[in-house]
């Protein structure tokens, strides 16, 4: 850096130098005002936690208990107890830290929830959720934990708010049950889909007045006709990630109920007029903008909406795009496996 350049050029972190140098204390008066709920009924060992969080943040590899432990000298068992068995409660935590975001100035308006998944790379399948599962940032099938998680976005800021452990289906299984003990999964808890858990958080989110406007989500959740159902029925505005290849309808379907031999209505749909699909009433929001017309020519040929695909209202999001479609508010039928 030259001489004559102010110490507080932006260096690192898109950090100035005078804020670098006070980092350190505002960490721990950060850490401060949440340490009671790291506390236990007989024992104050949230000074753990600290540490816990200063060896995240200041190592780029390998954070595990035993580098963590060594970066900032507490002792190795105490750390692993204090993450693995001491009985201070996560979920007080999380709450606490939500509280405090949602009142910051920068989420007053045009804030939204994004729900995403993350995944760590384990070395075995001893911890919680543990399995070869498909892990996004390796971008393959590994073996992992994967938790699922809400953030709440703006603009200028994302930060997470909320998030829940993914537990494979096989960790339910008769097999697993030592394993489940083991690590502290409660006998009651259940398998759940990963848009279920998205779902829990959504609710949770609304029910502690947590101010967005809307939600944002990837295909993995945008393809789930449950949770885009409970998403409309609940009033909240959703933007969803689909496969570009999802056959979709620009009007209603009609509700075809075939006659039986006795010439007597059968008591539920059978079939889709102009379609041997089942479809649901599942809305999905798409973004319009005015197709080409019916008789128009499209690449030297006749456009998709002169297409056999066309007369049956049928489309897929591939042909859509190409006919001049775009994302914008729309709203359509999805089809049900």
């Amino acid at each position: 850096m030259k001489s004559n350049e102010p110490t507080t050029k932006f260096i690192q972190w898109g950090l100035p130098l005078d804020e670098i140098e006070q980092l350190a204390q505002r960490l721990v008066c950060f850490y401060g005002r949440f340490r009671f709920y790291l506390r236990t009924k007989t024992r104050d060992t949230s000074e753990y936690g600290l540490c816990y969080v200063s060896g995240l943040l200041r190592m780029k590899t390998r954070r595990n208990m035993a580098n963590i432990s060594r970066k900032t000298g507490a002792p190795a068992q105490n750390m692993q107890h204090f993450m693995s068995n001491s009985p201070w409660l996560a979920r007080a935590l999380i709450g606490a830290i939500r509280d405090e975001i949602k009142e910051h100035s920068e989420f007053q308006t045009g804030a939204v929830l994004v729900l995403d998944e993350s995944a760590v790379e384990k070395a075995g399948d001893h911890s919680a959720g543990a399995g070869h599962q498909y892990n996004g940032r390796l971008g393959k099938v590994e073996m992992s934990q994967v938790g699922v998680f809400l953030s709440l976005v703006t603009p200028r800021v994302n930060t997470w708010i909320d998030g829940e452990l993914y537990l494979p289906k096989h960790w339910f299984e008769e097999a697993y049950a030592d394993r489940r003990r083991q690590v502290g999964i409660p006998e009651t808890h259940t398998f759940q889909t990963k848009p279920e858990l998205g779902w829990q958080m959504i609710q949770r989110a609304q029910a502690n007045q947590v101010p967005f406007g809307a939600v944002a989500m990837d295909d993995l959740y945008g393809r789930n006709p449950t949770l885009r159902h409970r998403l409309d029925q609940a009033g909240i505005e959703y933007y969803g990630d689909i496969p570009s290849d999802t056959i979709v309808y620009l009007d209603k379907p009609k509700i075809v109920y075939p006659k039986t031999k006795r010439a007597t209505a059968q008591k539920g749909p059978r079939s889709w007029q102009n379609s041997g699909m089942k479809f649901a009433n599942c809305f999905i929001t798409l973004l319009w903008s005015e197709p080409p017309s019916p008789c128009e020519p499209t690449n030297g040929g006749c456009s998709v909406l002169n297409s056999p695909a066309a007369l049956s209202g049928q489309y897929t999001m591939q042909s859509l795009v190409r006919n001049g479609f775009s994302f914008a508010k729309m709203v359509s039928w999805l089809p049900m496996s």
